[in-house]
């Protein structure tokens, strides 16, 4: 089942000539691997179209992000999604970018994964003119154990469509799960069970 977090996160002040973005996010048990939550991270701007992005993803001291490299292919975006049933995990175990590498301009230095880091600067392939602009865009997918934390920083670009320049929009880093919430969670998971044990 499903939870969505009602956590919205206002992840740049609005200044009179520049776009407000946000963050919302939504998790759920992660597929196959008891003990982890997979959740999705989607930004959302109140005007104009998302353009881009430079994300960069860590988890907090002594946690570590859920990696899955099937036939050992790179998962920073999700062009391997359709070898991950051939070693036996669900696209859900990976941490990645929900975008396809062919669908985004990629610069290759700024681009890396492992147990400790997920980072990418990239864009539309097709410009401010790409029809995959949004005003709110799934952006990424983290996996992590139960309880563990990851911050995310960066920036996003937002332009309006057929824009010649994106304007950069640099956010204040944050923590998914957001940890007022997971606390939150927590205590009404042990509710939950309080309550069961009673029946």
């Amino acid at each position: 089942m499903k939870k969505v977090l009602s956590i919205i996160a206002v992840i740049a002040i609005a200044t009179a000539a520049q776009a407000e973005v946000v963050a919302s996010f939504t998790s759920a048990p992660t597929v196959g691997l008891a003990g982890f939550t997979t959740y999705q991270v989607t930004f959302t701007t109140d005007t104009d179209y998302i353009a881009g992005f430079e994300l960069s993803v860590t988890p907090d001291a002594g946690y570590e992000l859920n990696q899955v490299n099937p036939e050992s292919l790179a998962t920073i975006f999700n062009d391997a999604n359709g070898s991950f049933s051939g070693v036996g995990a669900d696209v859900s175990q990976d941490t990645q970018i929900n975008f396809s590498s062919s669908d985004v301009n990629i610069i290759p230095s700024f681009t890396y994964e492992s147990v400790t880091e997920l980072s990418a600067v990239f864009a539309w392939a097709g410009g401010t003119n790409d029809a995959r602009m949004a005003a709110s865009v799934n952006v990424l997918q983290i996996c992590m154990a139960d309880g563990d934390t990851a911050t995310v920083s960066g920036i996003v670009g937002t332009s309006p469509l057929g824009g010649i320049n994106p304007s950069e929009v640099s956010f204040d880093s944050f923590v998914v799960p957001e940890p007022a919430s997971a606390t939150l969670l927590a205590i009404g998971s042990l509710g939950l069970i309080r309550r069961r044990r009673r029946k």
